[in-house]
């Protein structure tokens, strides 16, 4: 992948921190990120082939889900992406004080 946020880094971890595949409400929920912002993540994530994704096979209302793992290049890819943002410091934020 040409750039890995932090907030990638932080969809990479959850799901590899997950004791089984993760679809995409469990990543909101495990990360506090938006929806705007992990599903787009995934997406290159998936055409990057750091993740692997398959339908879920249970039973539940609604439309199907995706469950989301972490291939073996993606294993290698948050390694390299988590150190690199670990030596890189945070931006200081753009927020404004009151």
């Amino acid at each position: 992948m040409q750039r890995v946020t932090r907030q990638t880094v932080a969809v990479l971890q959850a799901i590899a921190a997950a004791d089984a595949p993760l679809w995409g409400l469990s990543i909101i929920e495990s990360t506090g990120l938006p929806s705007g912002t992990v599903y787009p993540a995934l997406a290159r994530l998936l055409d990057a082939g750091w993740l692997e994704a398959h339908d879920d096979p249970g039973e539940h209302a609604g439309a199907p889900r995706q469950l989301y793992a972490l291939t073996p290049e993606g294993a290698e890819g948050l390694r390299a992406a988590a150190a690199k943002l670990a030596a890189t410091p945070a931006r200081p934020s753009r927020a404004r004080p009151r």
